[in-house]
């Protein structure tokens, strides 16, 4: 009777822990919540729980919040892994000796200590079951000794949903794994020797580089196999199995109250937490209803900081509008000042030109004038050596013609003499050059800007020059002749 008794309430604890860590469709978010930690972007639907969504490098991890003593157990995993082409990433399901961090290895933290199996189809051509255990180091620098692989194919292309089974058989200290794909059954790994402490249950999963693979488990079997030699279930924060007194009073009776109280025990506290449940979503509404006052305020002072961003923006507009103008204005006063200057430089230019010309003009005024002194020169020079000439001739042919007197012909040798020293040829080569030299001063005095009264002066001072030195040539005839 003891046996049975210990027995029934042993059959209520394993009870226990398939109610707290099972699942299964369908599915009560409130309680996979409740009895796992999560991490990452997991969603808990009523047919089953999406660790990855879609994404690239999108990672999840969740872990059951009691750690689990069994001797021998059995889990088993209904998966659903969906996508287009080619799946990325990978799954793992952890038995570990403390909970999952977040991490590299297919979503968790690559140094732990405890069993991992994965499920991965990165980098390869057809997707592979390993079962990885670890004693703590890094197993992507190190690679553990207790390494096994099975290949699976198809298992992505399951539609129902292919099931992987965990097994451990204390006795044997033995771990199988199978997994059933499209309703075949295949062995997959076998390990023998292999020691399993008590440990916390996880799931870790990511995509990748493939944006398009999900991560999906539909239900969670998580219970104890027979065993002769042990029966013991320890569940953390559960209450631990009470010792049954063992006296000889209606024992049976006893245990068969205890069991009705532990029940009771159960119901009050499954109310509880569906009281606390209720209480949580009460909450939540009111944090909504918080929530939502709070977003139609920051809706609010949005609007009004808009309104003030629109109000600072229009006023910076304007400012920049006025600086605008005052720059263009400022642009059309330079604009100005320059043509001005322009017009200046252009009128300085009129006004250089202007004086240009009539420095022209003066010149062409003085060239006219040295031209027409030159011609009313002329006829006097022409006039001067003709009366040079006959004087000449005329006083020539007294002498020679005996009309003076002249013994011993001593006057007219020395007549001669006089009269080759005078050389009064050169008269006329003398007024030739004074005619030149009149050219050349008309020619000199076209660069030159003198008044008109200078002009008249040096004319006359030329005609008196002239003049005088006509009138010494002829003085000297007149003597020559006196002396005849």
């Amino acid at each position: 009777m003891i046996i049975l008794i210990i027995l029934l309430a042993l059959l209520s604890s394993s009870k226990m822990v398939v109610d707290v860590l099972s699942f299964r469709e369908p599915i009560e978010p409130e309680n996979v919540v409740r009895n796992y930690d999560m991490k990452g972007p997991i969603i808990v639907f009523e047919n089953y729980v999406q660790i990855t969504p879609n994404g690239i490098g999108k990672s999840s991890i969740m872990n059951g919040k009691y750690k689990v003593d069994l001797p021998s157990f059995e889990l088993q995993l209904k998966l659903n892994i969906i996508c287009k082409e080619k799946c990325g990433g990978g799954m793992g399901v952890w038995l570990t000796e403390e909970k999952l961090k977040e991490g590299d290895l297919f979503g968790a933290y690559n140094i732990y200590k405890g069993i991992g199996i994965f499920i991965n189809f990165e980098d390869v051509d057809i997707p592979m079951i390993s079962v990885l255990k670890n004693d703590g180091v890094d197993i992507l620098k190190y690679k553990p000794e207790m390494y096994y692989q099975c290949s699976v194919a198809n298992i992505q292309k399951d539609k129902d949903g292919a099931v992987l089974r965990i097994k451990y058989l204390v006795n044997e200290k033995k771990l199988i794994i199978e997994i059933m794909v499209n309703h075949i059954n295949m062995d997959c790994i076998t390990i023998e020797d292999i020691d399993i402490p008590p440990f916390y249950l996880g799931i870790s999963a990511t995509n990748g580089g493939s944006g398009s693979t999900s991560y999906r488990v539909q239900s969670l079997h998580y219970y104890e196999v027979g065993n002769k030699e042990r029966k013991e279930v320890h569940l953390n924060n559960v209450v631990e199995n009470e010792q049954i007194n063992d006296t000889p009073e209606t024992k049976a009776e006893q245990a068969s109250n205890r069991i009705k109280e532990r029940k009771q025990n159960n119901i009050n506290k499954e109310k509880q937490r569906e009281n606390e449940r209720i209480e949580n979503l009460q909450k939540l509404e009111e944090a909504n209803k918080r929530l939502n006052e709070n977003d139609h305020l920051t809706e609010e002072n949005k609007k009004e900081e808009t309104q003030n961003i629109k109000l600072n923006n229009s006023l910076n507009e304007e400012e920049e509008m006025k600086e605008q103008i005052t720059i263009e204005e400022d642009k059309k006063q330079e604009e100005i000042k320059d043509q001005q200057i322009i017009e200046e430089q252009k009128k300085q230019e009129e006004i250089v030109q202007k004086q240009e010309h009539m420095k022209e003009l003066k010149r062409i005024r003085i060239q006219d004038g040295l031209y027409k002194i030159y011609k009313a020169i002329a006829p006097m020079k022409n006039a001067l050596d003709k009366v040079a000439q006959v004087k000449k001739d005329d006083e020539l042919l007294k002498l020679f013609d005996g009309i003076v007197v002249d013994e011993n012909n001593k006057a007219k040798n020395q007549l001669k003499e006089i009269l080759d020293q005078i050389e009064l040829g050169k008269v006329s080569n003398n007024v030739f050059g004074v005619r030149s030299d009149l050219v050349q001063v008309k020619v000199l005095f076209s660069g030159v800007q003198q008044s008109s009264w200078k002009i008249v002066w040096i004319v006359l001072l030329i005609s008196l020059i002239l003049a005088a030195y006509f009138a010494f040539k002829l003085s000297m005839v007149k003597k020559i002749n006196h002396y005849d």
